[in-house]
C-alpha cells in the first residue's frame, strides 16, 4: 500500500521532529518526498516541504530551510484552497521567527490573515493573528503586537463559543431523544 507508506513517512518525519531527532524526521520525510514524486498528490507537498524545511531550521541550514519553506508555499498555492495556503503561510511564519527572521514572518502572516479573513476560515485568522503577534512583540513593535493579541483573543473566545454552541446543540438533541424514549 504506498499510500499508507507515503503516509506513514509523513507522519513519522512530524513524530521526529516532535521528538528533536531531527536526521530521523528529514530522512522520513525525503522518503515521503520521494514516493510523492511518484504517486504525486499535489496536496501533500506543502506539509512535506514544511517538515523538511523544519528540519534544516533546526540544523542551522537556513538558506536550505528557506528554499523548503519557499517550496512549501508555492506547492499550497499551487493547490488553490485557501485553507492550506493560509495554513502553510502560518506554519511558514512560525518557523521564520524561529530564526528571528521577523520581518518575513510578518509578511507571511499578513498574507496567511488576509487570506484567512476572505474566505472566513476563523481558525487560519485566529494562528495568523498569534503569529503576527508572536513576531511583532520579537520585533518590538509592541503597538501592533497588541494588536493582533486582541484580534487574536477575540478569535479564541468567539472559535471557543462555537464549540460550546455545538456541544449545547448536541445535548439538546440527546435530551430531546430521551424525553421522546420515555413517553413512547
Amino acid at each position: 500500500d504506498e499510500v499508507g507508506v507515503l503516509y506513514a513517512y509523513a507522519n513519522a518525519g512530524e513524530e521526529y521532529l516532535v521528538i528533536e531527532d531531527y536526521d530521523k524526521a528529514y530522512k522520513a520525510y525525503k522518503a515521503a518526498l520521494d514516493l510523492n514524486r511518484i504517486l504525486d498528490f499535489d496536496y501533500l507537498y506543502p506539509d512535506i516541504y514544511t517538515g523538511m524545511s523544519k528540519c534544516y531550521f533546526k540544523t542551522n541550514e537556513v538558506a536550505k530551510g528557506m528554499e523548503y519553506g519557499r517550496l512549501s508555499v508555492e506547492s499550497a498555492e499551487q493547490t488553490a484552497n485557501p485553507f492550506v495556503v493560509s495554513f502553510v503561510l502560518n506554519q511558514w511564519g512560525n518557523s521564520l521567527i524561529e530564526i528571528k527572521e521577523y520581518k518575513k514572518a510578518i509578511e507571511a502572516c499578513k498574507k496567511s490573515l488576509t487570506i484567512a479573513d476572505k474566505d472566513e476560515l476563523d481558525l487560519n485568522a485566529k494562528d495568523a493573528c498569534y503569529c503576527l503577534y508572536s513576531a511583532n512583540k520579537a520585533a518590538n513593535a509592541s503597538d501592533k503586537a497588541l494588536f493582533y493579541l486582541d484580534r487574536y483573543l477575540v478569535l479564541l473566545q468567539k472559535l471557543d463559543m462555537e464549540e460550546v454552541n455545538k456541544n449545547f446543540e448536541m445535548f439538546e438533541m440527546e435530551k430531546d431523544l430521551l424525553l421522546s424514549l420515555i413517553h413512547i
